[in-house]
């Protein structure tokens, strides 16, 4: 019983490291994404602002490029995890 314990745990630490760095590192790519996402989105708003763009059409590009750009990250995320997006990425340029 204790060889099946500590086959187990070497099982789960060598399956935690190996996929626990990947988790973390999608994570980073997520949150780091969502916050130039965001800035970028912004930037291109009050630039927008400055040139008295219209409210309606305003929101509309911000949330537009902030959404695009939301799923780019999220692909770079996904594709972190080890996941083939090819397919992804043809059916987001063919649409």
């Amino acid at each position: 019983m204790d060889k099946e314990v500590v086959k187990y745990g070497d099982l789960l630490i060598q399956y935690a490291t190996e996929y626990g760095i990947k988790i973390i590192a999608a994570l980073v790519i997520f949150i780091v994404g969502r916050i130039v996402s965001k800035w970028v989105s912004n930037v291109l708003s009050k630039v927008m602002h400055r040139y008295k763009i219209d409210e309606t059409l305003n929101k509309f590009v911000e949330n537009g490029i902030y959404f695009v750009l939301m799923a780019v990250v999220v692909m770079a995320s996904i594709s972190e995890l080890g996941v083939d997006t090819t397919s992804f990425m043809a059916i987001l340029g063919a649409a």
